[in-house]
């Protein structure tokens, strides 16, 4: 897919470039191993609620259902 940022109305490019040089500098810093940390660890925070409700429900995110 090959879109143009006026295209996306959810681009921000103040935010997403901010994200980009974020994830650059802990790359530099920590490497690989601290980008990944610091991906788990956000996505555990943002994504808390709904693996909760996933996990109470028994659903298998490995299981395809399509």
């Amino acid at each position: 897919m090959n879109r143009k940022a006026a295209q996306n109305e959810c681009f921000r490019r103040d935010f997403h470039s901010s994200i980009n040089m974020g994830i650059e500098y802990i790359g530099e810093q920590f490497g690989i191993e601290g980008v990944r940390e610091l991906l788990q660890t956000y996505t555990e925070h943002v994504y808390r609620s709904i693996i909760k409700e996933i996990q109470r429900a028994g659903v298998d995110g490995n299981q395809r259902t399509y």
